[in-house]
């Protein structure tokens, strides 16, 4: 039986067979199983043939770089000629030569006053134009009553001191500093934050307090060359404003509300501008002129000292560095003889810069007094021939101004630096800066090494100081701000009706007051400030304590007493 069904299934697959073969049929390979792989889960290979690649899509021509282009040509045979290349780079050297000169009109040449927007609630150029025609005004009214006074009672005017290094000590008696920490502390208590506002678009790195004594009047200088203005007089007051959070005119009393609206009440922010005060380059000082504080005087990191003139509305350049060194001389720091008529300024380069406003620019000179940056320079207001200057490598060093010369500038900076060195301080860490206080007898540092120190002084005196320099007062202070703080530096109240008193900023967003004896006597702080106050400032006229707070967000912080 099984032999006949193999027989018959033999013949059906001969005769498939032979149908094959008569249609010319060839039947592909069957592969082999492996050896070593299981029956049960051994595949063959497909007999299905391979299909042909697609076809590759044409993509549409890029447009050709400058480099493919020159391949370009130079493969098509049109490589450019010499006389083309010439022209090409003459074109090139042209349109540079026309972007350098803009950008030498734009760094030094005068400012029109463009109010600026990108801060919310800054006012606009009219605005700004009114403000400063009222410091005019503030200035002349100021002047009129001093000339008055001083025709009333000559004997009794005070001669001011000569614009220019004396031959003799050149020192004025403004009498010693009033020490009265228990009269600070009693004064500090009712001091209180009114207000934080950003004014500025970019990091503060400078600021200035207008010794107006009916407002509250603050300069403010950023890390893109902008300046902004704030008038803080009424900051903090409660003002009436709409359900809806838009302010209104708290002086209308006759203003007619729906009766199931509900009055609410913002706090008054002030009123605050900024312009373009230089070249988008850091605004590293601000001060007003000793005497005539109509004119708002600025220094930077473009090299250039400028200064802005309310009464005349013109903004001019005092002070060029690239006429003296070649490369960058990053302008830190400047100030005023005290009668305001020259002033000295110091550099990245170790340079110090002396110019007398009363002559033209290019009289003005230059020493070296260092090979590292001087970051700071404070003259003595009790004696103008006394300087002292804050030095990267860490060093504090008082000068006698007279021993620099026209002559002297020929000199080695060693030479210079011997002859007209007073004294010398040499710290652990780099000294971020050193100011005299308003009486010229108080030095006041601050160092990386985390201390801030006092020196007492005799302004008379500007003899080398033969025995050593030392502080007599040292105080602990985190100095370490990090690369997105504003260096701190120290500053003095000026204020002669308060006690002899400074201000630091504190990087656990305090704003530091300390008596000159070292105490601390305030931490001042509010829940509004988000950022490290770095900068600080203080109105220079007042009996009371009005202070200012800086920070890298562009804003400040005041604080003012309250009855």
């Amino acid at each position: 039986m099984m032999a006949s069904l193999f027989a018959v299934r033999k013949a059906e697959q001969q005769k498939n067979a032979d149908a094959l073969k008569a249609l010319d049929f060839n039947p592909p390979a069957v592969s082999k199983p492996s050896s070593t792989a299981s029956t049960a889960t051994t595949k063959t290979k497909s007999t299905v043939p391979r299909k042909r690649p697609a076809p590759k899509r044409e993509l549409p021509s890029r447009e050709p770089t400058r480099a493919r282009s020159t391949r370009m040509a130079a493969a098509a045979g049109q490589q450019r000629t010499d006389e083309q290349i010439q022209a090409i780079a003459e074109a090139n050297a042209k349109e540079e030569e026309e972007e350098k000169e803009r950008l030498r009109v734009a760094k030094h040449g005068s400012r029109s006053l463009d109010a600026m927007t990108g801060v919310t609630g800054s006012l606009e150029t009219e605005q700004l134009q009114e403000e400063f025609k009222r410091l005019a005004n503030y200035v002349a009214e100021t002047t009129n009553r001093s000339a008055s006074s001083a025709k009333s009672s000559p004997s009794k005017t005070r001669r001011a001191p000569s614009s220019s290094p004396q031959k003799g000590g050149g020192a004025t008696e403004l009498g010693p500093a009033n020490v009265d920490t228990k009269a600070l502390q009693t004064i500090i208590k009712s001091v209180e934050h009114r207000a934080t506002v950003k004014i500025i678009p970019d990091r503060i790195y400078s600021m200035v307090v207008h010794p107006d004594q009916t407002r509250d009047l603050v300069f403010a200088g950023d890390k893109k060359g902008h300046i902004g203005l704030w008038d803080a007089t009424n900051a903090g007051n409660l003002i009436l404003a709409a359900s809806n959070g838009s302010i209104r005119d708290g002086a209308k009393n006759d203003i007619e509300d729906e009766e199931d609206e509900e009055e609410v009440f913002t706090p008054d922010r002030g009123n605050h501008y900024h312009w373009q005060g230089h070249l988008q380059n850091t605004v590293s000082q601000l001060k007003l002129a000793p005497n005539d504080p109509h004119k708002l005087y600025s220094s930077s990191y473009d090299c250039t000292l400028r200064c802005r003139d309310f009464t005349k509305d013109v903004d001019y350049e005092i002070v060029d560095l690239d006429r003296f060194d070649e490369s960058e001389a990053l302008v830190h720091s400047f100030d005023f003889t005290p009668s305001g008529h020259v002033l000295y300024a110091v550099d990245n380069n170790g340079g110090m810069v002396r110019r007398d406003l009363r002559q033209k620019m290019d009289k003005a000179e230059r020493w070296y007094i260092d090979r590292a940056k001087v970051g700071c320079i404070s003259i003595n207001p009790a004696n103008e021939n006394v300087a002292v200057t804050a030095h990267l490598k860490k060093e504090m060093k008082l000068w006698d101004l007279r021993k620099f010369t026209t002559s002297a500038q020929e000199t080695s900076a060693e030479d210079q630096m011997e002859d007209a060195l007073l004294a010398s301080y040499s710290y652990r860490n780099a000294c971020s800066s050193a100011y005299f206080d308003w009486t010229g007898t108080k030095i006041l540092s601050t160092c990386y090494d985390d201390y801030l120190r006092i020196w007492d002084i005799d302004p008379k005196k500007t003899e080398p100081v033969v025995k050593t320099f030392e502080p007599s007062t040292k105080i602990r202070h985190d100095c370490q701000v990090g690369r997105y703080v504003s260096v701190f530096r120290a500053q003095w109240i000026h204020s002669p009706l308060l006690p002899s008193s400074f201000t630091i900023g504190n990087m656990k967003r305090y704003l530091d007051v300390y008596s000159a004896d070292g105490t601390n006597v305030a931490h001042l702080a509010d829940e509004m400030i988000t950022a490290v106050p770095a900068v600080t400032a203080a109105h220079p006229t007042l009996g009371e304590v009005r202070l200012y707070g800086g920070s890298a967000s562009g804003k400040i912080s005041f604080f003012k007493g309250v009855d």
